[in-house]
């Protein structure tokens, strides 16, 4: 299993995370 890869999806993962939360917080201004 290469570490790297896994950090850079989990990486992307929270990313999306955010930005869903972040929507969800403030649905379309």
């Amino acid at each position: 299993m290469n570490t790297t890869e896994h950090l850079i999806t989990r990486d992307e993962d929270i990313e999306r995370a955010s930005r869903s939360i972040k929507a969800m917080s403030h649905p379309l201004r």
